[in-house]
């Protein structure tokens, strides 16, 4: 089972670069005259803000879509707790 193509082609996949695009995020440009140190600051700081700009998706994601749903249910049941109020027995 471990020598199957297609699950060595998918744990490539996963352990590959992303292919997302942020559009707040550029990759840096380097030019000729940057020096090397100055190069690994420019990477550095673009793969910073590609991870933060990913964590903050992750938490969105994992956060706030329960919160609806939680926010939901509770706005139903109270709906139904207000009409429960108003029955009247004629």
């Amino acid at each position: 089972m471990s020598g199957d193509s297609d699950l060595i082609a998918a744990s490539a996949k996963i352990l590959g670069e992303a292919n997302l695009t942020y559009d707040g995020i550029t990759r840096p440009s380097i030019d000729a005259s940057d020096d090397e140190t100055s190069v690994k600051k420019k990477d550095e700081e673009y793969r910073d803000a590609r991870k933060n700009t990913q964590r903050n998706v992750q938490l969105t994601l994992t956060l706030l879509c329960p919160l609806l749903f939680a926010g939901f249910g509770i706005f139903r049941w109270r709906q139904r707790e207000g009409g429960r109020a108003n029955i009247t027995l004629d």
